[in-house]
């Protein structure tokens, strides 16, 4: 199934999973995780407050401080864009930079947090596996302090998932004793059907008073858990700090994370067709839409035709101000345009 741009057909609904052309420059790999940043989340805001998110109650305020600029993150490609960081999509600073959550880094009592989502009405689909990585920054490989997540997985209803919390799976330095945790997240592990999509990602910490769904496991005379979040003492099971931890156990003092980086494993395509626009430029035609996309455009000479042929159109697709761009020839045959994925 494709789906088209309503310029010449109607839209047909759905995620399709979309293989898009890796580019080595985009490519880049950390703490276990290899991800392109075109799919990196490029819109965010700070959450606080005093709201009621999904039963985790905000404080008042907002995260207001950065911390590390860490050096050698990520490895791999030469264009990383720094100004994807958590602190840059929040608005705090510029550059490459973690935000501290929450203010005053009083986890015990406080939360705060921070929401990122794709432009132009994109989302990423639930596939095998992990689908999004938190990277956070942390002094030292036991400096574990543990960050939730839910996800939004209906735009039109505004529908969103429990918050989960999931310990680190890998700690890579960056310099010294200084190094960034990966906080994989599965997004059926989060009660996302599959192949279901989501297009907001919200982040918190945790609090002294938290708890995880049960059963749990006993160590050490403790009932630990990673999963679903609980936050009316309904369950006696304490998140799961996870093995890099020495006994396994937040106390006070490590509920006050420092998110750097949310990494999508999947492609970011949008969830319905965008529009296509066609102007004039000299004696060529200019077709133009959002970028970035999953859509690349296709011509016809004739839709009445019962095989109406669609073939690619143009040349070389080039942005400009935030444009994807093609330049058809003014002696070029077609006359329909469509855009399709």
């Amino acid at each position: 199934m494709n789906l088209f741009s309503p310029t010449v057909a109607a839209v047909c609904l759905g995620l399709l999973h979309i293989i898009v052309p890796a580019r080595a420059d985009d490519i880049f790999t950390f703490s276990g995780f290899t991800f392109d940043q075109r799919n990196t989340p490029d819109r965010g805001a700070r959450l606080g407050d005093s709201q009621n998110l999904g039963g985790a109650q905000f404080s008042s305020g907002f995260a207001s401080s950065t911390t590390i600029n860490p050096i050698n993150f990520p490895q791999g490609g030469t264009g990383f864009n720094t100004n994807l960081s958590l602190a840059q999509l929040s608005g705090l600073r510029a550059g490459l930079y973690a935000v501290n959550l929450p203010n005053g880094n009083q986890g015990a009592t406080n939360r705060h947090g921070i929401e990122v989502r794709w432009s132009n009405n994109r989302a990423i689909p639930n596939m095998a596996g992990t689908d999004f990585v938190v990277y956070e920054s942390a002094s030292s490989i036991s400096g574990v302090e543990g960050v939730m997540a839910r996800v939004r997985t209906n735009h039109v209803a505004d529908l969103w998932s429990d918050w989960f919390y999931f310990a680190s799976t890998n700690f890579q330095i960056t310099s010294g004793t200084e190094g960034i945790h990966s906080y994989g997240f599965d997004l059926s592990a989060m009660g996302v059907p599959e192949n279901a999509s989501i297009d907001r990602i919200q982040l918190a910490n945790l609090m002294q008073a938290d708890r995880i769904v049960g059963p749990g496991t006993n160590v050490n005379g403790s009932l630990i858990g990673q999963g679903k979040v609980i936050f009316d003492g309904s369950t006696e099971v304490l998140p799961d700090a996870g093995s890099y931890d020495g006994n396994r156990l937040f106390d006070a003092t490590q509920l006050d994370p420092d998110p750097l980086y949310v990494a999508s494993l999947r492609v970011a395509c949008e969830l319905s067709a965008p529009l296509l626009n066609i102007a004039r430029t000299g004696t060529n035609m200019l077709l133009t839409w959002p970028s970035p996309s999953c859509f690349s455009p296709q011509s016809a000479t004739n839709l009445l035709a019962s095989n109406t042929l669609w073939t690619a159109a143009g040349g070389s697709i080039f942005v400009t101000n935030e444009l994807n761009a093609v330049i058809i020839s003014g002696t070029h045959s077609a006359r329909f345009f469509r855009l399709v994925r």
